[in-house]
């Protein structure tokens, strides 16, 4: 006897691991092959000037349509504050869905000059860390 018969047909175990391994494959090419400074930035959260001339990025707690309307309003604040230094300040003042991201490290660049070291490497890793917390879309 076989035992109890089921509707869903599995796949032998060899080929999840075959589907497993092109597929981190394919997200490493796409990764490889993409420009980040040929992307265009658009803003995804709220921000808000601080005293210092710093911004702070304002993430909602509740991004679903239930914690907006049941649970937010009964917070006394409803949003993460995420304080960005002056260098992130100035990029993310610049970002406003029209420019690419190699034209604003233009701009810090001769804003800023020669007061970071390694900037062009700092702003592509501050876009990276933006559009992996989705703050930004690309």
């Amino acid at each position: 006897m076989r035992g109890k018969p089921t509707n869903r047909r599995r796949r032998p175990r060899s080929c999840k691991r075959k589907c497993i391994v092109i597929l981190k494959q394919k997200q490493q090419g796409e990764a490889s092959n993409i420009n980040l400074y040929d992307l265009i930035p658009r803003p995804l959260v709220q921000s808000e000037d601080g005293n210092d001339g710093n911004i702070t990025l304002l993430q909602p707690k509740f991004p679903s349509r239930f914690g907006r309307k049941f649970i937010t309003p009964r917070m006394k604040n409803p949003y993460f504050h995420i304080k960005l230094d002056m260098l992130g300040s100035s990029v993310w003042k610049k970002i406003d869905g029209s420019k690419n991201a190699g034209q604003i490290a233009d701009e810090i660049e001769s804003e800023l000059g020669n007061q970071y070291p390694s900037l062009n490497e700092r702003i592509g890793i501050f876009f990276s860390l933006l559009k992996k917390a989705k703050f930004i879309e690309m």
